[in-house]
């Protein structure tokens, strides 16, 4: 008669076989298919799918069930996870998180993380807590950003001063998605950190930012500051140090216009710094049909939310500045982040849990 022993022994080879059959499997379809086709999971295909990973944990687990669901079986899933997370850190771009291999593992590693809870579940002991706490977590936190990442919305909204729009475009496909509200911007503005100057010491060779006094014995106070539409920024500065008592404009020029400096002497002059952006904001108005408008400020980290959408400041008219006649926004809608913070704070509890007991499973 075979041990039991000797049958894992036996069967350890073979369920690893399968999973890097499957992964093979993975790399061959995105040879001839290319990225995995996340759109097939969306609403309600992922609800689906979930479905039919609960129906497995509840299942009662024979032989085959018992091996997916095994720990050498999770060990090995993780370690192919961490190995393609790796890779994927040293990547330029995202294809990886989007490819058949990556997808097959992530699935594999769901059945996994279902068959362990169901089994668990079915003994459960108040000792247990930790255990199906952390893993159930880890496997609604899984679907969220995996199964649920098909059902989010990445746009963005090109939007003149005085323009309304109801679409946006999708990051990806670029295709233009009509929103449920309608935008309006009625202003863009920015804000600017004080200007900074630089004394240019042209036979030395170097340049030196002013403060109150530089090295070489120079202060400057600015005067007055100018920022009119049309013209690059400006600054009526007077500068003191040895032999100079003066007054004169300073600007840091734009596309259109050279940067003006201050001569000083023979060799020195003074420089004008480029603007250095401190916030920049889109006052709209948020409408939606047989409503009224609302008035919101879109200001950098500093969301805007209707209904399960966010709307972000982010970016405008670089060359234009503060006189930019457009905006960029960004719109996001994730209807999976609530389901994600109820696995992350319930992976946390179950480290509790573990660390109060001694880290027992």
């Amino acid at each position: 008669m075979e041990r039991e022993g000797d049958s894992k022994q036996k069967a350890a080879p073979v369920k690893y076989t399968i999973i890097l059959a499957v992964i093979t499997a993975g790399v061959l379809l995105q040879i001839t298919t290319g990225q995995f086709p996340y759109e097939l999971i969306r609403f309600p295909v992922n609800l689906i799918i979930i479905m039919v990973l609960i129906t497995l944990a509840a299942l009662k687990q024979g032989k085959i069930l018992a091996i997916a669901g095994s720990l050498p079986v999770s060990v090995f899933l993780i370690a192919l996870i961490a190995i393609q997370s790796i890779v994927m850190g040293l990547m330029t771009d995202n294809s990886l998180k989007g490819s058949w291999p990556f997808a097959m593992t992530y699935f594999m590693l769901l059945i996994n993380l279902a068959l362990t809870v169901g089994r668990r579940a079915r003994s459960f002991r108040l000792q247990d807590t930790g255990f199906i706490l952390n893993h159930a977590g880890l496997f609604i936190l899984l679907i969220a950003s995996g199964l649920g990442a098909a059902d989010s919305r990445h746009l963005f909204m090109n939007i003149n001063e005085g323009e309304s729009l109801d679409y946006a475009e999708d990051y990806e496909t670029g295709d233009a998605l009509v929103l449920p509200f309608n935008i309006t911007l009625e202003d863009f503005s920015m804000e600017y950190y004080p200007p900074k100057f630089f004394l240019i010491d042209a036979k030395r060779g170097i340049m030196e930012q002013l403060s109150e006094e530089s090295s070489q014995g120079y202060k400057v106070a600015t005067d007055s500051l100018s920022d009119k539409a049309g013209f690059a920024p400006e600054a009526l500065i007077s500068v003191k140090g040895p032999g100079v008592d003066t007054t004169g404009w300073v600007s840091s020029g734009s596309y259109t216009q050279p940067r003006k400096l201050m001569q000083i002497d023979q060799f020195r002059y003074i420089s004008m710094g480029d603007p250095e952006t401190k916030s920049y904001c889109s006052r709209v108005v948020l409408s939606r049909d047989n409503e009224s408008g609302r008035r919101e400020e879109i200001r950098v980290n500093h969301p805007v939310k209707s209904g399960s959408w966010c709307i972000y400041q982010f970016s405008y008219d670089r060359q234009m500045g503060n006189h930019s006649k457009y905006s960029i926004l960004e719109l996001v809608r994730d209807p999976w982040i609530i389901p994600a913070y109820i696995g992350l704070l319930m992976l946390m509890a179950g480290a509790v849990s573990l660390f109060w007991k001694g880290g027992k499973l």
